[in-house]
């Protein structure tokens, strides 16, 4: 299309992309639906993930060949977001939790493009130091968010195993199961953990980016401030979610999407300050005391109580998160 300045050879190499990306997805998918079925420790699921292995690297090496200059590679994005793309979720973390991944191969191609054209941790430094200081903040805030989101998704898929070990409901298990095998595929840095580990979760919860903060000399009350905004926009999100639930609707499919969102919830929680739970702790009670809210919800008690589940679990997460940092 002229509009966005891509020509026949141009939609060609997305053709091979978006192939490439559907031999991916269908190894995942057998490995999802291998551990699904109890045959995690099998012949077969290792032949799925050596296979697996062989087709990430011929899906780098087609990504080498598309020559991938920035304002090319901000074209196909363009070209995939508004004429391909439908899903209305604004990041990783809304994607995982809604059970639609229809879109999932060209969710992981977006996030595959727009890690090329993204400042990369092995260059920041250069990054920061060749840029006037409202330039370096607004950087240090995309590094930053780029590590919480990291961290988030990785204490996600700590809490699910846990639920997932614990659910009784064979078809609730397998949307846990499916949505860690989903974060893993739209996202390269989890993929890149979960492969490492044979798509175990890890063995404790981390908050790394304070890490990633104290190397790139960020103030703590600025990594704090932009730690709480970020935590802040994306659990709000969450909670309504959750508080959208009818007691009615309750099904195995309502509870799956539920259970993604309680346990997002409480991997959003472990960025955020005491004085920031107790805000947010005291505007969810207002809002459900609310005229507004309780002539639309009043006989609904399930969304308000996983809500308060989720609040009344952070103590016990805390106790399982390791905090990496530079600084003592």
């Amino acid at each position: 299309m002229e509009r966005y300045k891509l020509g026949k050879n141009d939609f060609d190499q997305i053709n091979d992309l978006i192939n490439v990306t559907m031999i991916v997805s269908r190894l995942y998918d057998d490995l999802c639906n291998l551990e699904i079925e109890g045959k995690k420790d099998t012949e077969q699921y290792s032949k799925f993930f050596n296979c697996l292995d062989v087709a990430l690297n011929t899906e780098k090496n087609q990504y080498d060949k598309c020559n991938l200059t920035f304002p090319k590679t901000v074209s196909i994005i363009n070209y995939l977001l508004f004429e391909k793309f439908r899903s209305r979720a604004q990041n990783d973390i809304e994607y995982v939790v809604n059970l639609d991944y229809k879109e999932k191969v060209l969710k992981r191609i977006l996030n595959m493009l727009v890690s090329i054209i993204a400042p990369t941790k092995s260059n920041i430094k250069e990054i920061l130091t060749t840029t006037d200081s409202k330039l370096n903040a607004f950087y240090s805030a995309i590094e930053i968010d780029k590590a919480l989101e990291k961290d988030i998704l990785n204490n996600y898929i700590y809490i699910l195993s846990e639920k997932s070990l614990k659910e009784n409901s064979l078809s609730i298990k397998k949307n846990l199961i499916v949505s860690k095998y989903l974060v893993a595929f739209i996202n390269q840095d989890i993929e890149r953990n979960l492969i490492s580990s044979n798509f175990e979760s890890l063995d404790t919860m981390y908050i790394s980016a304070k890490f990633l903060s104290d190397y790139i000399k960020i103030e703590k009350d600025k990594y704090d401030e932009i730690k709480k905004s970020y935590g802040m926009k994306l659990v709000e999100y969450q909670i309504l979610r959750l508080l959208n639930i009818g007691d009615i609707d309750y099904d195995d499919v309502i509870k799956s999407s539920s259970i993604l969102s309680q346990c997002m919830i409480r991997s959003i929680f472990l960025l955020l300050d005491e004085e920031s739970l107790e805000n947010l702790n005291y505007d969810f009670n207002k809002l459900i005391e609310s005229k507004e809210y309780w002539n639309r919800h009043s006989k609904d008690e399930m969304g308000r109580q996983l809500v308060v589940n989720c609040f009344r679990s952070i103590k016990k997460d805390r106790s399982k998160v390791k905090i990496i940092s530079l600084r003592k």
